[in-house]
């Protein structure tokens, strides 16, 4: 009998995502694993922006960017759909089905936000 379930939102439930920002040690873990760019930053403005804080300011500005460390010790920006896809993929193939987001200013931005 064959089965109607798409096997990659299958794996996608054993992924686990994390989203910190190194500045301050902050790690929080999601929940539900985004279906999208836009979903993503939606969780990014809910988990991680502490009212009155530097990071309320940047993420509700925009102005941050989104990374990940992969296997080969690269560093690698999620800006949209695909690259978010490409690393669900990285994450369940290479690092064990975590993945660490990284909640960043970008460095064009961040003396603007002095």
């Amino acid at each position: 009998m064959a089965s109607n379930i798409d096997p990659s939102v299958n794996s996608k439930k054993k992924l686990t995502i994390k989203l910190t920002n190194p500045s301050n040690n902050a790690t929080k873990r999601v929940r539900d694993i985004p279906e999208n760019f836009s979903a993503l930053k939606k969780v990014v403005k809910a988990q991680m922006s502490k009212k009155g804080t530097f990071m309320e300011k940047l993420i509700n500005s925009e102005k941050y960017s989104i990374s990940y460390t992969d296997d080969c010790g690269d560093v690698i920006n999620v800006s949209d759909d695909e690259d978010l896809y490409t690393a669900f993929e990285v994450a369940e193939t290479s690092l064990g089905n975590q993945l660490k987001l990284n909640i960043l200013p970008r460095n064009d931005d961040e003396s603007a936000l002095k």
